[in-house]
């Protein structure tokens, strides 16, 4: 996974593997409440502003504090292109995520380092 803040906004995507080179491919991480540029919708949840000392606390904030709901859980995996949330029961206690479920996002990661 890869979670980026700058100011008040925060990116998320899903890599296959730790990024090595600035081409490496992105994916929609298959969760609800990320449009299709990976901008998280924020809600009511007190994210803090972005910075090196509290991007795991927003990281924190997003995987455990956010209330997750049906917004923007289309195409994001696909197994169940409409609705994410479907994907994850289908995954309780399993340890792996297959990675053949990721959909492509069509950017890479130097694009969102420009």
């Amino acid at each position: 996974m890869l979670f980026m803040g700058t100011k008040q906004a925060y990116t998320v995507f899903a890599v296959k593997q730790k990024p090595k080179k600035p081409e490496t491919e992105l994916y929609h991480l298959p969760v609800p409440n990320v449009d299709g540029n990976g901008r998280i919708c924020l809600g009511q949840a007190p994210f803090p502003t972005a910075g090196r000392r509290t991007i795991y606390q927003a990281l924190k904030l997003f995987m455990e504090g956010s209330q997750f709901n049906h917004d923007n859980s289309r195409e994001r995996c696909v197994s169940f292109p409409d609705n994410t949330l479907a994907l994850w029961g289908k995954l309780d206690g399993q340890k792996k995520f297959p990675l053949d479920e990721l959909m492509p996002a069509r950017k890479q990661l130097n694009q969102l380092l420009s």
